[in-house]
């Protein structure tokens, strides 16, 4: 419930964001470009040229910052080591070809662009053209493409249910498998750690 109601916030927040964005900016264009006057006509016509980059605007500052900036942030950091500080110039790349896994899922990349969308618009095409000659061809068509929607429906949420099981099992794994209680000893300004067989000297 507290996410619908997070969902819900976000929408309104961005439709009347995006509504307020409009018509403070149209308004602020028709005072600076307005429309009477000895200029009347090239103040039409520099305003229309604008108009169109103000409903865009929203959308390509949404596409810099979540698509633009994050590719050349990757690019920046695939230099780095693993801690983003160190420069290792191409080693990444180096290891990253020398990966028998890394290999295989580029190969099977390949063979899903090239076979797959090729497979898919054939058979598209074979089943538009079969099915426009016969009497029953809608019922034909309703018959192929139904299954889609629930295939992919049960597809999302399989994917879903997975990943959240691989994160909890992460999740488990990363979780120590007993507390250990650190005592500290005011004579010796020691650490014991019950569990392990080492101690280590506070500074």
């Amino acid at each position: 419930m507290e996410q619908f109601g997070m969902a819900a916030v976000t929408i309104l927040v961005g439709v009347f964001g995006c509504v307020t964005f409009f018509y403070l900016s149209n308004l602020l264009l028709d005072r600076i470009y307005p429309a009477t006057g000895p200029r009347a006509g090239a103040n039409i016509n520099t305003a229309n040229r604008i108009r169109p980059w103000l409903f865009l605007l929203p959308a390509l500052l949404l596409l810099m910052v979540y698509l633009v900036y994050p590719v050349f942030v990757s690019v920046y950091l695939s230099f780095m080591d693993a801690t983003g500080e160190n420069f290792v110039g191409a080693d990444n790349y180096i290891w990253l070809v020398n990966d028998g896994k890394f290999r295989e899922s580029m190969v099977n990349n390949l063979l899903w662009l090239v076979f797959v969308p090729a497979a898919s618009t054939f058979f598209g095409l074979v089943a538009a053209a079969v099915t426009d000659r016969i009497r029953w061809g809608n019922f034909a068509k309703a018959m192929i493409f139904m299954p889609m929607a629930p295939a992919a429906t049960s597809w999302l949420a399989f994917s879903v249910a997975r990943f959240s099981k691989r994160s909890e099992k992460q999740t488990e794994k990363m979780r120590p498998v007993s507390r250990c209680t650190l005592r500290t000893s005011a004579s010796s300004s020691s650490v014991i750690t019950p569990g392990l067989s080492t101690m280590t000297s506070l500074p």
